[in-house]
């Protein structure tokens, strides 16, 4: 019953609403994204305040993702493994303690979106797929 009830809880809030965007300059989105920095910066050989983030970051329900370039202090991408690319996506989850980063991905490619969608059981839209790859 209990896993009944936690696979509800994590279904249910994002049917009907659809996602939007957090503001660029508020506070959530701020620390959000400073949750991902070290993990970029690491992978760059960087510190992570040598570190930008330029993409999306959307939320629906208790999930947000983040879609975007990993970027250096003078704004050149950065160039991550595996692909060679600055391309960095990143899928939070509103806990009763706030955000935490579940999982991320440094110089992906877009097949990670799939796989996300059925290992956490997300409605695609946020993930900005089509509606007919919807695991769900």
């Amino acid at each position: 019953m209990k896993t009944l009830i936690m696979s509800l809880l994590m279904v249910l809030p994002i049917f009907g609403e659809a996602p939007f965007e957090f503001e660029k300059n508020s506070e959530e989105r701020k620390e959000m994204l400073k949750m991902l920095k070290p993990e970029v910066a690491r992978q760059a050989g960087l510190k992570p305040e040598e570190v930008k983030l330029e993409g999306s970051l959307k939320v629906q329900g208790k999930w947000a993702f983040f879609v975007g370039k990993a970027v250096d202090a003078q704004s050149e991408p950065l160039k991550l493994e595996p692909y060679g690319k600055g391309d960095t996506c990143a899928l939070y989850l509103d806990t009763k303690k706030g955000w935490a980063m579940v999982d991320w991905s440094i110089g992906y490619q877009d097949l990670i979106y799939s796989a996300w969608a059925s290992t956490y059981r997300l409605n695609i839209e946020l993930l900005g797929l089509p509606s007919y790859l919807n695991p769900q």
